[in-house]
């Protein structure tokens, strides 16, 4: 099996991910000129027009600015870190130079007694990320980033690979319950794996105030209607301000109009621009609503050969199949379950960051205020499915012991 991008595989017994160089390069190349160029001018080996305009002070700053140019470019082209993992050896090569290593690091092998996948929460600026690392097995000690993935299915080929190489389990802890899959069973599909007896024997009891129909189809499979939310008066409210508005405003404008003898197609094209955006806008979302509420759900269809989600909208209809053999794992996002999640890596970070402090944590402290309050007001995020081709969610914003349910009536449908 070949290794997967970045990753390259020199001989059977190394793997290595290169940094730097490629597209970076590229990019750096106008920063690497321009400073070569400032510089130049800066020393005046390069002539300028009005050289003579030019106070003695501002040559040093054009030389100095065509340094911090030179530094950035030349970092971006030619700035390259290795990291190889030697099983032969026994040990983690990190290497950092210029084109070529000039600087190294080695770490022992057997400190790491895992690979990692974590998720990696992006914002307005960066995109979600899933980081690869080695886990240190001493607590308190920092882990090894591998890779930084933007993509779930293109992070778990990475994970796994390592793994397999390595002969260590895979941690995945990229949704709030984290799985540990040991080496010789990331080949096998999920239906096949040997399930925790907390899934697997222990019958996970129906909800009482349960929104959603479940029915068996009799042949191993079982079909899940989830409703959308049902009407809300919001929607009435978020009709009658803008119409309001509108009703309101324009006798206003058309005394303005014809006060200030405003010609009749200016006066058209405002009137036509408030009845768009304060009129028929508002109406279609309205309506687009009332549909949505009657007629939108979500179904889904878990069998052994795979997992289908229908997402039909007011006017639309879309279907999402995984097959079985696609699927890595199935796990569900409760308020509470994400909260501990949160909590966890939280502790995670800050224990990394002091190892001093790792012996003796106490796990068990009370929950602060602030996270009850924050689990009140939260909503679950539904149930998760894990697959080679990214994650993908259903039942978000039902209720814990609801959302609990479906994971355990799916994932017997699909591992029966």
């Amino acid at each position: 099996m070949n290794a997967p991008k970045p990753f390259t595989q020199p001989s059977p017994h190394r793997l290595r991910i290169r940094e730097g160089g490629g597209c970076l390069s590229i990019f750096g190349l106008p920063f690497l000129a321009g400073g070569v160029f400032a510089t130049l001018v800066g020393i005046k080996v390069i002539p300028m027009g009005n050289a003579a305009q030019v106070p003695g002070w501002g040559w040093q700053v054009i030389f100095l600015l065509g340094l911090v140019f030179v530094a950035v470019g030349g970092h971006l082209v030619f700035a390259r870190r290795w990291t190889t993992l030697d099983k032969a050896q026994g040990v983690v090569r990190k290497e950092w130079g210029l084109v070529i290593p000039m600087r190294e690091e080695q770490l022992n092998l057997i400190d790491f007694d895992a690979v990692m996948l974590c998720f990696l929460e992006g914002d307005s600026d960066t995109a979600d990320r899933y980081p690869v690392s080695l886990k240190a097995k001493a607590p308190g000690r920092a882990d090894l980033m591998l890779s930084s993935p933007t993509e779930f299915g293109e992070a778990h080929d990475q994970a796994g690979f390592i793994a397999k190489f390595l002969h260590i389990p895979m941690v995945d802890s990229s949704t709030d319950h984290q799985t540990v899959v040991e080496s010789d069973k990331l080949n096998v599909i999920l239906s096949e794996r040997q399930i925790p007896p907390s899934l697997n024997e222990e019958k996970v009891p129906r909800p009482v105030d349960m929104k959603s129909q479940v029915y068996d189809t009799g042949t191993k499979a079982v079909r899940v209607i989830i409703p959308r939310p049902g009407f809300r008066s919001t929607v009435i409210l978020g009709l009658a301000v803008p119409v309001s508005v509108l009703v309101i405003g324009i006798p206003y404008l058309l005394e303005f109009f014809q006060a200030t003898k405003t010609p009749g197609y200016v006066q058209s094209f405002f009137i036509g621009f408030l009845g768009l955006f304060f009129g028929l806008v508002p109406l279609f979302s309205s309506i687009n609503s009332i549909i949505l509420a009657k007629r939108g759900r979500t179904v889904v269809i878990a069998s052994p050969e795979g997992i289908t989600i229908e997402e039909q909208a007011a006017w639309s209809k879309k279907q999402t199949h995984i097959a079985a053999v696609d699927i890595v794992g199935l796990d569900y996002s409760t308020v509470e379950a994400s909260l501990q999640s949160i909590t966890r890596s939280v502790k995670h970070r800050y224990y990394q960051s002091r190892p001093e402090r790792a012996q003796g944590v106490e796990t068990s402290a009370p929950a602060p205020k602030w996270l009850k309050f924050l689990q009140r007001v939260s909503r679950s995020k539904g149930v998760i499915v894990k697959s080679k081709k990214g994650l993908f969610t259903f039942g978000a914003g039902l209720s814990d012991d609801e959302v609990t349910y479906l994971h355990w009536r799916v994932r017997q449908a699909v591992t029966s």
